[in-house]
């Protein structure tokens, strides 16, 4: 029986999200929940509902709660307030490149570097101005390059694994150009295993 009052109540949200100016305009509560406190909490409700029908047995009760979790996305994907969608998922990472170091004391072993032959390395250690690390690419150690000369860059982890699968988003076309085939480690061919 509960079941059945979740069951409406989610469908008076969808309907009233979805029709704002049709039949539910007459409950204008049911409205504003509709347009402004439901897309504020879209990813706990969303996270919410699909934990909630995975778990639940075949039947009506699982068919229930996943025509609420599919009418629920509807809704909240319809309406970007403020100019931005509620489900949209994080900024990319990668559309602010990482800025150079200015010294090694800014980087600690454990942490993600991009060296100046752009490997994603992991850093090892720093002493005397220069980062040492082991290259996520070929596994080469130790991959020492001085902070200031070689303009060694700290990277996230998400970044680290794009360098390793793409290459560095921003390499310049003169210094791509001057590379050899070996030294464009993200061109590897498909059946290359390496690391």
């Amino acid at each position: 029986m509960a079941l059945w009052g979740v069951a409406f109540v989610w469908v008076s949200v969808v309907k009233a999200c979805v029709f704002p100016w049709g039949r539910s305009f007459s409950y204008p509560r049911l409205w504003f929940l509709g347009r402004i406190l439901l897309p504020a909490s879209a990813p706990a409700i969303i996270s919410l509902l699909s934990v909630s029908v995975s778990r639940l047995p075949a039947g009506p009760n699982r068919f229930i709660f996943g025509l609420a979790y599919g009418a629920t996305r509807a809704c909240l994907n319809k309406f970007k307030p403020f100019g931005m969608s509620t489900l949209q998922k994080s900024p990319n990472p990668l559309n602010s490149m990482p800025t150079p170091l200015k010294d090694a004391d800014d980087i600690r072993p454990g942490e993600f570097y991009e060296d100046c032959a752009y490997h994603p390395c992991l850093c090892t250690g720093t002493e005397m101005g220069c980062v040492d690390g082991i290259s996520l690419v070929d596994g080469s150690y130790p991959r020492n390059c001085g902070v200031p000369q070689c303009g060694v860059r700290k990277l996230s982890f998400e970044e680290a694994v794009h360098w390793r699968l793409h290459g560095p988003p921003d390499v310049p076309p003169e210094i791509e150009s001057q590379m050899t085939d070996s030294q464009k480690y993200w061109l590897k061919p498909a059946n290359d295993n390496r690391a």
